[in-house]
């Protein structure tokens, strides 16, 4: 499938969180701080794809996610890590109380395009996707 067909796809959706969406989702998680969790309208939303973008990274960046990474992977849920910048610790992952078994790091998005394993099927699957750039 081409990539702008994938994209469009994706953003028609009804559970896609768009930016410009000003109501407070009360399907989110918070993300451990108030100011960013009201800029969100909420929190992270569920059964979403996320992308985090930091001018620098390895600012604390991750601790954000740590909340929504807890949240599914207690409920059994796959989280995928598409092209993380750095190698996720895995004893700071266990100390918040996320499963590592259910952690799943892809190192190249073209891995996920061709792969059986597509983000669709994530997104239906109600798993947890995102992306740290």
């Amino acid at each position: 499938m081409p990539e702008k067909s994938l994209l469009n796809n994706l953003l028609s959706r009804q559970d896609t969180w768009k930016g410009h969406q000003y109501h407070l989702s009360k399907n989110s998680i918070s993300t451990g701080n108030d100011h960013i969790d009201k800029f969100l309208l909420g929190g992270w939303p569920l059964s979403a794809i996320t992308e985090v973008s930091a001018r620098q990274n390895g600012i604390g960046e991750l601790s954000l996610l740590l909340p929504v990474l807890k949240h599914y992977t207690n409920k059994g849920k796959l989280c995928v890590w598409l092209d993380p910048p750095y190698e996720p610790y895995a004893p700071c992952l266990a100390d918040a109380e996320i499963l590592l078994d259910k952690i799943l790091i892809l190192l190249s998005t073209k891995l996920l395009v061709n792969s059986s394993c597509s983000l669709s099927d994530n997104l239906s699957s109600n798993n947890f996707v995102f992306s740290i750039q």
